[in-house]
Protein backbone atom coordinates (compact mmCIF):
# COMPACT_ATOMS: atom_id res chain seq x y z
CA UNK A 1 0.00 0.00 0.00
CA UNK A 2 1.35 3.78 -1.00
CA UNK A 3 0.53 7.36 0.12
CA UNK A 4 0.96 9.77 -2.98
CA UNK A 5 0.44 13.38 -3.59
CA UNK A 6 0.31 14.87 -6.86
CA UNK A 7 -0.34 18.69 -6.25
CA UNK A 8 -0.40 19.92 -2.86
CA UNK A 9 -3.47 22.12 -1.82
CA UNK A 10 -2.24 26.24 -0.85
CA UNK A 11 -2.37 26.57 2.52
CA UNK A 12 -5.80 27.98 3.80
CA UNK A 13 -7.35 25.99 1.11
CA UNK A 14 -7.34 22.41 1.99
CA UNK A 15 -10.59 20.50 1.71
CA UNK A 16 -11.25 16.58 0.71
CA UNK A 17 -12.91 17.63 -2.66
CA UNK A 18 -9.80 20.20 -3.86
CA UNK A 19 -6.75 17.68 -2.17
CA UNK A 20 -4.59 15.53 -4.13
CA UNK A 21 -3.53 13.21 -1.98
CA UNK A 22 -4.69 9.31 -2.30
CA UNK A 23 -4.21 6.27 -0.81
CA UNK A 24 -3.61 2.96 -3.27
CA UNK A 25 -2.15 -0.40 -3.22
CA UNK A 26 0.15 -1.85 -5.72
CA UNK A 27 0.16 -5.04 -7.27
CA UNK A 28 3.70 -6.66 -9.48
CA UNK A 29 5.80 -8.82 -10.35
CA UNK A 30 9.11 -8.80 -10.92
CA UNK A 31 12.17 -10.63 -11.90
CA UNK A 32 15.67 -10.64 -9.93
CA UNK A 33 19.17 -11.49 -9.79
CA UNK A 34 22.00 -11.14 -6.73
CA UNK A 35 25.32 -11.23 -8.03
CA UNK A 36 28.05 -10.69 -5.37
CA UNK A 37 25.63 -8.68 -2.99
CA UNK A 38 24.42 -6.83 -5.80
CA UNK A 39 20.45 -7.40 -6.59
CA UNK A 40 18.82 -6.12 -9.79
CA UNK A 41 15.26 -6.26 -10.25
CA UNK A 42 13.00 -5.54 -13.54
CA UNK A 43 9.67 -4.72 -13.61
CA UNK A 44 7.11 -7.92 -15.58
CA UNK A 45 5.51 -6.16 -18.70
CA UNK A 46 1.93 -5.74 -17.82
CA UNK A 47 1.97 -6.93 -14.44
CA UNK A 48 1.99 -3.49 -12.38
CA UNK A 49 -1.48 -2.73 -11.52
CA UNK A 50 -2.30 0.35 -9.01
CA UNK A 51 -6.04 0.52 -7.22
CA UNK A 52 -6.54 4.10 -6.23
CA UNK A 53 -8.44 3.78 -2.74
CA UNK A 54 -9.64 7.06 -1.87
CA UNK A 55 -8.86 10.60 -2.61
CA UNK A 56 -9.82 12.32 -5.90
CA UNK A 57 -9.08 8.80 -7.96
CA UNK A 58 -10.96 7.06 -5.41
CA UNK A 59 -12.18 3.59 -7.84
CA UNK A 60 -9.67 4.45 -11.00
CA UNK A 61 -6.66 2.04 -11.41
CA UNK A 62 -3.26 2.98 -13.62
CA UNK A 63 -0.58 0.73 -14.82
CA UNK A 64 3.17 1.38 -15.21
CA UNK A 65 5.33 0.65 -17.26
CA UNK A 66 9.13 0.74 -15.82
CA UNK A 67 10.22 0.13 -12.13
CA UNK A 68 13.26 -1.13 -11.96
CA UNK A 69 16.01 -1.12 -9.25
CA UNK A 70 19.73 -1.55 -8.48
CA UNK A 71 20.84 -2.17 -5.08
CA UNK A 72 22.74 -4.17 -2.60
CA UNK A 73 21.63 -6.88 0.11
CA UNK A 74 23.94 -6.49 3.46
CA UNK A 75 23.14 -8.58 6.56
CA UNK A 76 19.70 -7.75 7.69
CA UNK A 77 18.31 -5.39 4.59
CA UNK A 78 17.47 -4.60 1.27
CA UNK A 79 18.53 -1.15 0.21
CA UNK A 80 17.40 0.25 -3.57
CA UNK A 81 17.48 2.73 -5.86
CA UNK A 82 16.95 3.50 -9.76
CA UNK A 83 19.85 3.85 -11.67
CA UNK A 84 19.31 7.33 -12.89
CA UNK A 85 16.59 9.41 -13.82
CA UNK A 86 14.56 7.73 -15.98
CA UNK A 87 10.75 8.18 -18.19
CA UNK A 88 7.71 6.09 -16.67
CA UNK A 89 4.60 5.63 -18.47
CA UNK A 90 1.48 5.65 -16.38
CA UNK A 91 -2.09 5.14 -17.83
CA UNK A 92 -5.14 5.81 -16.13
CA UNK A 93 -8.42 3.93 -16.50
CA UNK A 94 -9.68 7.37 -16.99
CA UNK A 95 -7.46 7.31 -20.48
CA UNK A 96 -5.08 10.11 -19.41
CA UNK A 97 -1.34 9.44 -19.57
CA UNK A 98 0.50 12.03 -17.61
CA UNK A 99 4.34 12.43 -18.73
CA UNK A 100 6.51 11.56 -16.24
CA UNK A 101 10.21 11.69 -15.45
CA UNK A 102 11.10 9.76 -12.10
CA UNK A 103 13.33 8.83 -9.90
CA UNK A 104 13.14 6.59 -6.80
CA UNK A 105 14.36 4.07 -4.07
CA UNK A 106 12.90 1.83 -1.72
CA UNK A 107 14.33 -0.09 1.72
CA UNK A 108 13.49 -2.99 3.27
CA UNK A 109 14.06 -4.94 6.13
CA UNK A 110 14.32 -8.87 6.97
CA UNK A 111 14.92 -10.23 3.17
CA UNK A 112 18.42 -12.19 4.57
CA UNK A 113 15.51 -14.03 5.82
CA UNK A 114 13.68 -14.43 2.48
CA UNK A 115 16.40 -14.52 0.18
CA UNK A 116 20.83 -15.23 0.79
CA UNK A 117 23.67 -13.14 -1.17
Amino acid sequence: MGVGAAIPAPPGSYSLANSSAVSYEDAYQFDYTIKNGTITTTLVGGSYTRTFLSGFRNGETATFDVLSYVGYVPANELVLANNGTYIKTETYSTGEVPPQVCTSSTHGYRLNQLITP
